[in-house]
């Protein structure tokens, strides 16, 4: 499957970037910029061309009949934006209960220009004692895949400058929405 995902993403003119490691069984890994649908498929078949199967969080208004057979199939996990809930413990309680479980979260929660990125996936990561890895997608070059791992240090705002860092609006599909 590894091989045939990177050649789908070939055949599109895109390349596959970096490796996960081998001795990670569990991880949030973050994708960013996102500001095109085209990210979703685009990232996915990375993913399967990394050698990982990743899940997903998306708006649980997307899981409808026969969309959320496909979703769930794929990995989706489906939420509730709208109502204060416990999105992060519940995810962490899946984590804890799964052996492979890799968790990727575009930071920006949408596809739209944002302020400020949500910190859930820092949060998952922290309260579920895993590896948070950097993942990309670069329109102006079309790579697409894993910078590498982050380690946490114990201050959210150093960290989330950090990361940020990474990501510059020349990656993204619309520029002007990152």
């Amino acid at each position: 499957m590894r091989n045939f995902a990177r050649f789908v993403l070939k055949l599109f003119g895109w390349t596959v970037i970096g490796e996960v490691p081998e001795n990670i069984k569990k991880a949030v890994v973050i994708g960013a910029p996102h500001t095109s649908n085209w990210d979703f498929p685009i990232g996915y078949v990375a993913y399967l061309g990394l050698g990982v199967r990743a899940k997903f969080l998306m708006k649980k208004e997307l899981f409808f009949f026969p969309m959320s057979y496909i979703f769930k199939f794929l990995g989706g996990i489906p939420v509730e934006r709208r109502k204060k809930n416990s999105v992060v413990e519940d995810v962490v309680a899946q984590i804890n209960e799964s052996k492979v479980f890799y968790l990727t979260i575009a930071p920006e929660a949408t596809r739209s220009k944002v302020e400020k990125w949500k910190d859930g996936f820092y949060r998952i990561s922290r309260m579920a004692d895993i590896p948070l890895i950097v993942g990309f997608i670069d329109y102006g070059k079309k790579e697409v895949g894993i910078i590498g791992e982050f380690k946490l240090s114990e201050n959210i705002d150093d960290d989330m400058q950090k990361i940020k860092a990474y990501y510059n609006k020349s990656m993204a599909k619309y520029p002007e929405k990152f």
